[in-house]
């Protein structure tokens, strides 16, 4: 099986966008990076550098970021600045529908770093008061996610087995797949797989959603208001 994690966070607003930026340009060079590639993509990427992947200095993103604000053009956490780190095969999206992405395929210290940042600072977003309302959230409060998508390398059928919700699913191995934990706490999915059996586990309060392309499959939530 081929995996590719995917943490979120909803919401991460325009003042978390920039202390993240910041903690990157701090962090960065202790692993010897320097040079960012970043693409400004919806909707900046209509009126900013042409949906263009440029390389940059790290330490100038913060500058660059604030240049196109300064333009009239939008501004970050309603528009997208996309950060790649080609060496860890890291791509982080400041995304414009006000949340945070990070993707990766297989986790390096400098990755764990940003996971740890991430974390400490969704654990201040839970805390605050006021409730946030999008139409593209589904959840009324703060949500930490951690999405893995599986792409099959094999020709035999496989099984996803949710032990903690005795659940179990036959899969295709033509299908593919995405099982994203959500929760209003920080935490990451343990996936073990072994003859041809992918083993999921989640962490103190989360839920699951298993999707087969967009097609929903399961919902551990919807599964425990029936228990």
């Amino acid at each position: 099986m081929n995996f590719t994690t995917t943490v979120a966070v909803q919401p991460f607003e325009r003042a978390y966008s920039l202390s993240f930026v910041d903690f990157l340009c701090k962090m960065l060079p202790a692993f010897g990076i320097i040079d960012i590639e970043v693409m400004y993509g919806w909707a900046w990427g209509n009126e900013v550098f042409s949906w263009e992947t440029r390389k940059i200095a790290l330490d100038s993103l913060p500058t660059e970021i604030k240049h196109v604000e300064s333009q009239g053009f939008g501004k970050i956490g309603d528009d997208d600045p996309i950060i790649s780190i080609s060496s860890h095969n890291l791509e982080i999206t400041l995304c414009h529908e006000t949340d945070l992405h990070i993707k990766f395929v297989v986790s390096t210290s400098l990755i764990e770093k940003v996971l740890e940042y991430v974390s400490s600072v969704f654990s201040t977003i839970a805390q605050e008061k006021q409730p946030f309302t999008s139409s593209v959230f589904f959840s009324d409060k703060p949500t930490f996610l951690a999405s893995y998508d599986i792409i099959p390398s094999g020709s035999d059928p496989f099984t996803i087995l949710l032990e903690q919700w005795s659940k179990t699913l036959k899969c295709s191995p033509k299908e593919l797949l995405r099982i994203t934990a959500y929760s209003s706490q920080a935490g990451l999915l343990k996936l073990d797989e072994s003859n041809n059996v992918i083993r999921v586990e989640g962490w103190n309060s989360s839920n699951i959603r298993v999707h087969c392309d967009k097609q929903l499959l399961l919902d551990t939530k919807e599964v425990a208001k029936m228990v």
